[in-house]
């Protein structure tokens, strides 16, 4: 009965409070991306011009890009003519990035996620956030889930949930989230344990997590011959191996659904039920592959993404900086949607401690680059169990207090007293595939 109540009266209503029409756009979104390729072309070509046209008369940034450029805005035959724009460029002049037509004080604000970049604010109206979170529900439809179901989270770290969820958090978790959080900062035996304990008894439909974090739980689970029943699995923030993915599927005994998502353009692209390559939400966003400059298929090269909803600060032609591979090939789902393959760059390890707890550099990205703003880019290596290299491109804005907030951070986190080696560079090293590896673990 309370399963009914929830999903028929609880949820809406608690949206209504909120002010979030995601339920109302649902339909509109699962409507449009079930139509045929040509179709949704149509659509997504019609979307570009009209909000290439909003930015040029609304955001004073693009009014002077594109007349640096020369780009006539009402005869755009290629999109590729369209100067790209990177963290960089937003940074610099955010304020610019911003439509006069929007008051900022009804805005929401939102920060880049990354893995090596400090973050980059930007904002979106109410309506943008619903439709985008739309997109989302109709994608986690894919994994069998639906708002109200139950649903566990091997997510973030320990610092980015409240010590105490107050008695109005657990009521408004219960009665609408229904979600079960389990924070994976540090992973040893006995947290692991616990959260095998937990997930028992909560019993959810749905487990979302970091891959990395959940291959170290289902190891864990094999080797203490320990089992749970979740019937929906997916996985999202970072590179999926493949021996993750196979001792996963391996230990739960279903498929993974890989899904692909950034904080400042929502969910980009997810797995069907064939597991070969990832469904561009095209609904919400144009996804384009460059290699040299020019647009590719069937070959990798950096992924640039134009955000067909946020008006109050577009992104248009963005380089997210990953790199992925556009697929011409047909799904044999059914779905008409691009399928985006091999989609790299957050790549990172686990670091270690002398007791054996795993603490998923995943977690990091979340929380140390956050709160170091005057650093541009990064790069942590653990070298000894208490010994780290920093490697650091300093922001415009950098100071040594920066420094010292970066590691008494890192010490906070890994509740140890570390001894750091600094390097400050031009750019971080890449490796051999030609990514970048934010945390890195030089133990063996």
């Amino acid at each position: 009965m309370i399963d009914y109540m929830r999903k028929k009266i609880i949820i809406p209503l608690f949206d209504i409070r909120e002010g979030n029409t995601r339920l109302k756009y649902l339909p509109i979104v699962r409507n449009e991306l079930i139509k045929d390729k040509k179709i949704i072309e149509e659509i997504q070509s019609d979307k570009i011009k009209k909000l290439i046209q909003y930015a040029y008369v609304n955001v004073p940034y693009y009014k002077k890009l594109y007349d640096y450029c020369g780009v006539n805005i009402y005869c755009i035959d290629d999109l590729t003519d369209i100067p790209l724009i990177t963290k960089d460029d937003i940074r610099g002049y955010n304020k610019e990035f911003l439509s006069r037509e929007m008051d900022i004080t009804s805005l929401m604000r939102t920060a880049t996620g990354g893995t090596t970049d400090s973050p980059v604010t930007l904002f979106y109206s109410k309506d943008c956030f619903s439709e985008k979170q739309a997109c989302t529900l109709y994608f986690f439809e894919w994994f069998d889930y639906r708002p109200g179901d139950k649903i566990a989270y091997l997510w973030g770290a320990e610092q980015d949930y409240p010590s105490k969820m107050s008695l109005r958090g657990k009521i408004v978790n219960y009665l609408s989230v229904n979600g079960l959080f389990l924070p994976i900062s540090y992973l040893n035996d006995s947290i692991m344990f616990d959260y095998y304990s937990r997930l028992k008894k909560f019993k959810p439909k749905v487990l979302q997590s970091y891959p990395t974090p959940l291959y170290i739980f289902s190891c864990f689970l094999e080797r203490s011959n320990l089992r749970l029943d979740i019937p929906s699995i997916n996985v999202t923030a970072e590179f999926l191996y493949d021996y993750q993915r196979e001792k996963i599927e391996e230990v739960f005994q279903c498929k993974v659904f890989n899904w692909y998502g950034a904080r400042e353009l929502g969910h980009i692209a997810t797995e069907c039920r064939e597991h070969r390559g990832m469904h561009v939400n095209a609904h919400s966003l144009f996804v384009e592959v460059l290699k040299d400059g020019k647009r590719v298929y069937d070959e990798e090269g950096e992924v640039v993404v134009t955000d067909l909803l946020n008006k109050a600060m577009p992104l248009i032609r963005y380089k997210i900086g990953d790199l992925g591979k556009l697929s011409t090939r047909k799904c044999r789902c059914g779905s008409s949607l691009p399928i985006l393959e091999d989609v790299g760059g957050r790549y990172v390890d686990s670091f270690k401690k002398r007791d054996g707890t795993l603490i998923p550099g995943v977690a990091f990205t979340n929380r140390v680059i956050k709160e170091n703003k005057e650093i541009k880019e990064l790069q942590i290596i653990q070298t000894g169990y208490e010994r780290f290299t920093l490697n650091i491109v300093r922001g415009n804005q950098y100071s040594n207090t920066a420094l010292e907030h970066l590691k008494a951070s890192i010490e906070r986190f890994m509740h140890e007293k570390i001894e750091f080696t600094v390097h400050f560079v031009d750019s971080i090293k890449r490796e051999r595939s030609g990514k970048v590896r934010f945390c890195k673990c030089e133990i063996q």
